[in-house]
């Protein structure tokens, strides 16, 4: 019976004593002085079309992250990051009409604010704003016809996403990322008013912390 009683109070206390510690180590991710690197991609791909056109898009952005806690969960940064995407917009009615071809590259950066909040799992949920510049590029092309604009545009970020660490110091960073670009009225006058203000995207990155 005595044996029964140890084994019981074993099965039960270790346990618990394991979680408790987990959840202190799981508090210093982020806490005061440590740095963060690492970043974010993302790929995206459509396809629209109808009896009038065909549009194919691609594109693909990178956005780099150099963090450091200036509080516990409190983060500034400074991400760099850069942009691209192409559409091919394809008349179906008039088969002798040229194809237009569009490109959006553009690269630049700008400081951040980020809260990771408090959590007792290596799950940790977190919030970004962030504002900067981009040296922004868009160009059409149709047949022999092309124009480029070029264009310094300012540009607010937003994140909602989860840091998932494992082990000491590695994180898989998961998040749904809004971008938003003041483009000016004369380069909206030129390119029409279809050049795009703003994107929503899923990101998937890694960072590490020292």
């Amino acid at each position: 019976m005595g044996h029964a009683l140890w084994l019981c109070f074993i099965i039960c206390v270790l346990p618990a004593a394991g979680c408790r510690t987990i959840s202190q180590s799981k508090a210093g991710y982020t806490s005061k002085g440590r740095v963060e690197l690492g970043g974010d991609a993302s790929i995206s791909y459509s396809h629209q079309e109808n009896d009038n056109s065909s549009i194919l898009s691609r594109s693909f952005s990178l956005d780099n992250t150099i963090g450091y806690c200036l509080t516990d969960n409190l983060e500034l940064e400074f991400r760099p990051f850069i942009t691209y995407k192409k559409t091919i917009d394809r008349d179906k009615v008039s088969p002798t009409s040229p194809t237009d071809y569009k490109w959006e590259k553009g690269a630049g950066g700008g400081p951040a604010l980020t809260y990771n909040f408090p959590s007792d799992s290596n799950v940790i949920p977190f919030v970004t704003l962030g504002y900067g510049a981009i040296d922004f590029r868009y160009e059409v092309r149709s047949g022999s016809v092309s124009a480029a604009i070029p264009d310094i545009v300012p540009v607010t970020l937003g994140i909602i996403g989860l840091k998932i660490f494992s082990g000491d110091s590695g994180c898989v960073r998961v998040g749904a990322t809004y971008t938003r670009m003041w483009v000016g009225k004369d380069t909206i006058d030129v390119m029409g008013p279809e050049l795009p203000k703003w994107e929503l995207a899923l990101t998937l990155g890694y960072s590490i912390f020292f």
